[in-house]
């Protein structure tokens, strides 16, 4: 069975509890990222830590319950987000 056959399967099953769990724990570490770089961009530095904290968290619960309702598409939507660690710029 070839990658795009299995994905086919996947996609056309329903999701599981196992789905819908991996897609929120990926969808909160992912949310965290894009809710501290979405506000950093948006705002104007010098930024305070404290707005970016909240913004990140915020971002993070929305995309975690999204996750959990929608388990399939946030997690494609959200996997390139979670390869992100700190210091993995080098």
């Amino acid at each position: 069975m070839s990658k795009k056959d299995q994905f086919r399967a996947w996609w056309s099953r329903p999701p599981t509890r196992k789905d819908r769990a991996v897609s929120a724990g990926l969808c909160l570490w992912a949310g965290l990222w894009v809710g501290a770089i979405g506000y950093m961009l948006a705002s104007t530095p010098p930024t305070p830590f404290e707005p970016i904290y909240r913004s990140a968290i915020l971002v993070s619960a929305v995309f975690t319950v999204l996750g959990y309702a929608f388990p399939k598409h946030m997690r494609i939507a959200a996997l390139p987000f979670t390869f992100m660690v700190p210091g993995s710029a080098t």
